[in-house]
């Protein structure tokens, strides 16, 4: 998974939001709110307002847009004129004097699919229309205390920590007091060995040591032991012969491939989607594998939590010793081992349904509980606010699916850095070396071009060409012709000068052209990308695409400069 190319959409949509929030708050400055009076409105306006559009908010929206609601909703309260301009959870609610941008319209107008109100039972035309009139009058309030707040809606992380004892910090506690202090070797024994006591039950006897060999083989590899194995720790009268066969087996491939079961389990490993004609999910055996090797390697749990939810962002990855492959961006791979339909009716439904059970797994799996709940309103149990719920949902869908080399990207990282350093040291002694280079063949271009100047001859084929330059703006000696139009040099030594300065302003012009895109139409500038808009794989590029006007190296010293990026080929 790779979190570097945002979403176009999501991108323009959260412009359109930023401009019309500031737009909102322009309009509350211009108009005064929050410290508005009647006097700012006509006596015709405020009647129309107790008359047409306060018994329709009371009516129609108080339910769950008030103090007094059971239920507030979206955060947004309609009983003061202070409120409706700040708006809920999204943005401001009424934009005064201009409809087409308050949400408050847009919303009663069912103009948004995704937000419809009241959601039941649409308003008249007539209603509609009052409240239309309402805000473009610059939604005329009385001057009035808005109502006391309450906060019975308010999600209190800190108190909802407090009530739930699943969320105390784990404490050491006494052990339990028992009468064989003898027995047991662990403090987990204690707490055994007292249920024991007070049921007035004994142990079951020591095992032998065939019996307890079989027990750890099949614990930790889930294979049994071999008639070698067992006689050698049966023969092994050493305190620590148990120890040592541990230690044999945690060092086993088996060990992984066994305890990596349990893990794929929680991350609902699989290879298909699950749905119809089961399509298989490409490369997904290389997520398990490293699982296994996860586990044998003994890595930290912090790093391999850390590499399922960002491993592609991690400055120092961590490498295969043998291979030198990334392993850290093979943890990303949990994320898209779930089911998905191939041929969804409803797109955006399934994607919400794919993002769910997304977040889904990474609770369940990292935080031993469910978020589920916070789709549709704040976890009634856990400290999980449905606000939180749609960040972590904000991050999904940002965030890329594609198949990362993971075997060489690391190598072909290093190179590309190589390669930028070679053509940063190298481009400025190139560039002298082709303006030196330029300069003799400029000399017999001016030679040439002066005898034209002295004796113009129409037969000429220079001053043929030239001709036929200064009508052409796109012939390459356009420029040269123009100029010489104006001002025709006197010695060729003046003209050489002034045609080596035109190439140099000719190159400039060149590496600076704008882009023909208007800024809002473009993503991402693949020619000057920011630090995390720019996903590689291999060393082509080095670590970033050519800019216009970037030398292009040759093959080899008989043709060391190809020439230049330019404007068409960027």
């Amino acid at each position: 998974m790779n979190t570097r190319l945002p979403n176009a959409e999501a991108n323009r949509s959260a412009s359109i939001l930023s401009v019309r929030y500031r737009w909102s708050l322009l309009s509350c400055l211009l108009l005064g709110a929050g410290n508005i009076v009647a006097a700012d409105f006509s006596n015709d306006q405020l009647e129309f307002f107790e008359k047409k559009i306060r018994p329709l908010l009371t009516e129609r929206c108080y339910d769950c847009h008030s103090v007094g609601a059971k239920k507030l909703k979206g955060g947004l309260f309609l009983d003061s004129r202070d409120s409706a301009l700040k708006g809920g959870d999204t943005r401001a609610a009424v934009v005064p004097g201009d409809p087409e941008k308050s949400l408050f319209i847009e919303s009663i107008t069912y103009k948004n699919q995704d937000l419809q109100m009241p959601p039941k039972n649409r308003l008249t035309d007539a209603q509609i229309a009052d409240l239309t009139t309402w805000v473009k009058q610059g939604a005329p309030w009385p001057a009035e205390s808005a109502p006391k707040k309450t906060v019975a809606n308010a999600f209190d992380l800190a108190q909802r920590k407090a009530d739930h004892w699943s969320w105390e910090l784990p404490k050491e506690k006494q052990l339990p007091v028992v009468k064989d202090v003898a027995w047991g070797e662990s403090r987990i024994d204690r707490y055994v060995l007292a249920k024991l006591e007070q049921h007035k039950l004994h142990s079951a006897a020591p095992a032998d040591k065939r019996t307890l060999i079989r027990r750890v083989s099949f614990d930790i590899t889930g294979l049994p032991p071999s008639p070698a194995e067992v006689e050698s720790f049966v023969n092994d009268i050493s305190t620590t012969a148990l120890q040592k066969v541990v230690d044999r087996l945690l060092a086993t491939e088996a060990f992984g491939e066994r305890w990596a079961r349990h893990w794929l389990d929680s991350v609902r490993y699989a290879e298909t989607r699950g749905h119809e004609f089961e399509p298989i999910i490409p490369n997904a055996y290389q997520y398990r594998d490293y699982v296994i090797r996860a586990l044998n390697q003994d890595v930290r749990y912090n790093d391999f939590v850390t590499e399922h939810i960002a491993g592609d962002l991690m400055p120092q990855p961590r490498m295969n010793p043998k291979t030198g492959a990334n392993e850290s961006i093979l943890g990303t791979g949990f994320w898209f081992l779930g089911e998905e339909v191939h041929s969804p009716v409803d797109i955006r439904q399934d994607e919400a349904d794919r993002m769910d059970n997304r977040l889904d797994v990474m609770s369940k799996t990292f935080l031993g509980m469910t978020d589920a709940c916070a789709r549709c309103h704040d976890h009634k149990f856990d400290a999980i606010s449905q606000r939180d719920y749609y960040a972590l949902t904000g991050f999904l869908i940002s965030s890329t699916y594609r198949q990362a080399r993971f075997e060489t990207i690391e190598t072909h990282r290093q190179i590309a850095a190589q390669l930028d350093q070679l053509r940063t040291a190298g481009r400025p002694k190139l560039l002298q070396a082709l303006s030196k280079a330029q300069l003799p063949g400029i000399r017999r271009t001016a030679e040439r071009l002066m005898a034209v100047i002295d004796k113009p001859d129409a037969s000429n084929p220079w001053m043929e060409e030239l001709n036929v330059a200064a009508k052409s703006p796109e012939h390459p000696l356009h420029a040269l012709a123009a100029l010489l139009q104006q001002k025709k040099p006197t010695t060729a030594a003046e003209f050489a000068a002034r045609l080596s300065s035109i190439i140099t302003a000719l190159q400039k012009a060149r590496a600076e052209t704008p882009s023909p895109l208007r800024s809002e139409d473009i993503v991402v500038d693949y020619a000057m990308p920011g630090p995390h808009d720019w996903v590689q794989d291999g060393f082509s590029f080095g670590s970033r695409p050519a800019k216009v006007g970037d030398p292009v190296f040759g093959t080899g010293m008989g043709q060391p400069l190809a020439g230049f990026v330019s404007t068409a080929s960027a």
